[in-house]
């Protein structure tokens, strides 16, 4: 966001909508594509990772980090009430793209 913001600041006319495509695409993209390629800050500092329920050795595909990214979005803290009620404490966006959270070992 703030290489976006100092490109932007180089300009004197900037439409708004390239500052508006910007910041969606940041913040929608951020995370799904994150996750799908390797983690997001947060999961590196915190040394955990989101892999495939059935695998946990795979990642998950770019589908399935968007589908879990917008129902994380949309039921936001909602959707981690279900961490304590299954073994495996997944969250319902977890349970929605099949995904599961696990440790990174060393």
């Amino acid at each position: 966001m703030l290489l976006f913001s100092s490109v932007l600041d180089r300009f004197e006319n900037a439409p708004d909508w390239i500052r508006i495509a910007l910041f969606v695409g940041l913040w929608g993209v951020y995370e799904p594509l994150c996750t799908t390629f390797g983690c997001t800050v947060g999961n590196y500092i915190k040394n955990i990772r989101v892999r495939s329920q059935k695998d946990r050795g795979k990642h998950i595909n770019f589908f399935q980090a968007f589908a879990r990214y917008i129902v994380k979005l949309a039921l936001g803290w909602i959707s981690f009430l279900t961490i304590h009620s299954n073994h495996e404490k997944r969250a319902i966006h977890d349970f929605v793209a099949q995904s599961v959270m696990v440790k990174k070992e060393a």
